[in-house]
């Protein structure tokens, strides 16, 4: 943008961004059933089979087609533009979800050291490493997306 707020003809203006409200919901229960489910398969001792691990690894791209805040140049060429609200807002939601994925894996790194001396369940099998780690990975893409979503108000919202 020029000094005096006139765009230039090559400069392209943002478009704005159409939300749904469902998508939070969505966003929210796609990112934490991997993580229960991974859980729940090291609580009982199980493997994952290879089809949970598949339905796993195309949760990993969920947020990408459902939130507008999920585009980036990488993955959606010319998609990634936003305004200096959104950016910003964005940049805030992003930087907590990854100190709290953060936080997160040193939970879990530390649980799963000192699980087999105080007795608790671990992981035995191969397989549900993998899903965990799927699982993390997926939470990792999606959950920016989700603060995103819940730290910018929907425009209807903006009218109430």
């Amino acid at each position: 943008m020029r000094h005096d707020a006139r765009f230039e003809h090559l400069e392209l203006l943002a478009r704005p961004i159409h939300r749904r409200t469902w998508v939070r919901w969505v966003l929210g229960l796609s990112m934490f059933w991997p993580i229960v489910l991974a859980l729940a398969l090291t609580i009982s001792g199980a493997s994952a089979d290879w089809t949970l691990l598949a339905v796993t690894f195309l949760n990993i791209s969920n947020g990408f087609g459902l939130s507008p805040f999920a585009r980036t140049p990488l993955f959606l060429p010319g998609r990634g533009r936003y305004d200096e609200f959104e950016a910003a807002a964005l940049g805030v939601a992003t930087a907590r979800a990854h100190a709290l994925i953060a936080a997160l894996l040193i939970v879990l790194t530390l649980a799963a050291a000192w699980a087999g001396q105080m007795g608790f369940p671990v992981a035995p099998h191969p397989r549900t490493w993998l899903l965990w780690a799927l699982a993390l990975t997926s939470l990792f893409t999606t959950l920016p997306a989700l603060f995103a979503e819940i730290s910018i108000p929907l425009p209807q919202e903006d009218a109430a």
